[in-house]
């Protein structure tokens, strides 16, 4: 071959092995999102796990440095392993720089990271410093599946009075005392019923019916039939429960807790809170296109309670506590705003309250990336309601209960019940 065509024929085969970076960017593209994803994975632990040691929360702010620093390194990763590998095969002078790229390329790595916990310790702000309590006793009893809506989780556990605390299991009622965390009885159950404690300190179960129960799970006697209908919501002195009919006519019931003889009937309301006398639900004004809480009094007629939106229950028959987001008010008997608090960047939900109202708890929960999105982080935080600041925290808790003073809290999580004094 003469030497003119040998040189064209080199350049044009060093041309084609060029020309081999060109699919290798299309393999960069895929590479970055896969990197991405397994990015995500990794560092979310890492991400939570480094906010929890040093007692801090996330922002809008952080949150956005911390997605734009995994996007860096994931395309940063993918120049390395695609067009790193490609032109270790096409081009000797790389291959003899490969260390220094090795070395380069770790280098990389390790300032992102540094960058990404640096940024994101600049963004996050302090976590509230709250006191944590230890348990004065721990059982292996398992509530029930909380299933939906939420506040079925202040349902499968209830104080029916300062001796006896009483869980409700998948397959049993277990009644223990809060000295020991000894089992007192225990009740067979097909239904996982929903728990409600009388004024007077006996237990009331829901399933197909209501039953009114001693506190070591004996029968009264007294029982009522919920055919067409369902009970969920108690009033916060135990004195009432509502009855919401979905056979026939609109109606929700009172049902008085000791006697079980209906009381009150409200013909043209949903209830999603009630206290002895009075139901309140949650509606659109259409005039005004706002949400807004109504109250119904016995018979027909509402009044407009609160212009707002969240979800909402009675602390007491004169306050009653909203709950939006992260955003937590307090609101007096004519709707006026008494007190706010907010958990910036979590979601919070109510988790019970005492029956004489001094104290209630939520759920400040922590969401993880994913899909579907899971929980990262749950505690419940326990509020003075005349101050409206948190007094103490559980970490890791889900399903809890009040005492009927406020002076006694009863958490459930992983499969254990755990009991707590409170200071």
């Amino acid at each position: 071959m003469p030497p003119e065509y040998s040189l064209r024929f080199r350049r044009i085969w060093d041309f084609r092995r060029w020309l081999i970076l060109l699919p290798a960017l299309f393999g960069a593209l895929a590479t970055t999102a896969i990197s991405f994803e397994v990015s995500s994975y990794f560092l979310q632990e890492q991400y939570f796990r480094f906010l929890d040691v040093h007692q801090r929360h996330e922002t809008v702010l952080s949150d956005k440095l911390f997605f734009c620093g995994r996007f860096t390194l994931a395309a940063g990763l993918a120049i390395i392993l695609v067009f790193g590998t490609t032109l270790i095969v096409i081009s000797p002078g790389f291959r003899r720089r490969l260390r220094m790229v090795a070395w380069a390329s770790g280098c990389f790595v390790l300032i992102c990271l540094g960058v990404i916990f640096g940024a994101v310790r600049f963004a996050t702000k302090p976590d509230r410093s709250i006191p944590l309590i230890e348990p004065v006793w721990t059982a292996e009893i398992v509530p029930a599946d909380t299933g939906i809506p939420s506040y079925h989780r202040t349902r499968r556990m209830t104080f029916t009075d300062g001796g006896h605390l009483v869980v409700g299991t998948s397959s049993d009622l277990v009644s223990l005392e809060t000295k020991a965390g000894h089992i007192a009885a225990t009740q067979p159950t097909t239904n996982p019923p929903l728990l409600f404690s009388s004024r007077s300190s006996k237990l009331l179960i829901a399933t197909g019916d209501l039953e009114l129960l001693s506190p070591d799970l004996r029968p009264t006697g007294r029982k009522i039939s919920l055919t067409g209908g369902f009970v969920e919501i108690a009033s916060p002195s135990g004195a009432s429960v509502v009855w919401q009919h979905y056979q026939g006519p609109p109606k929700t019931t009172l049902i008085d807790t000791e006697s079980l003889k209906t009381t009150e009937t409200f013909a043209t309301c949903n209830a999603n809170a009630i206290t002895d006398h009075a139901v309140a639900e949650s509606v659109v004004l259409i005039h005004e296109g706002v949400q807004a809480i109504v109250v119904c009094d016995p018979g027909t007629s509402t009044r407009v309670f609160y212009r707002g939106g969240g979800g909402f229950v009675y602390l007491t028959n004169e306050s009653m506590l909203v709950i939006d987001g992260s955003r937590l008010t307090l609101l007096d008997s004519s709707g006026k705003i008494q007190a706010e608090d907010e958990w910036p960047d979590d979601n919070v939900t109510f988790a019970g309250a005492s029956r004489d109202g001094s104290r209630f708890a939520v759920a400040n929960e922590r969401w993880g990336w994913g899909d579907p999105r899971r929980i990262n982080k749950v505690s419940i935080i326990v509020y003075d309601t005349a101050t409206f600041r948190p007094i103490v925290q559980i970490p890791s808790a889900w399903v809890s209960a009040l005492s009927p003073d406020g002076k006694s809290l009863a958490t459930s999580f992983a499969g254990k019940t755990s009991y707590f004094k409170l200071p």
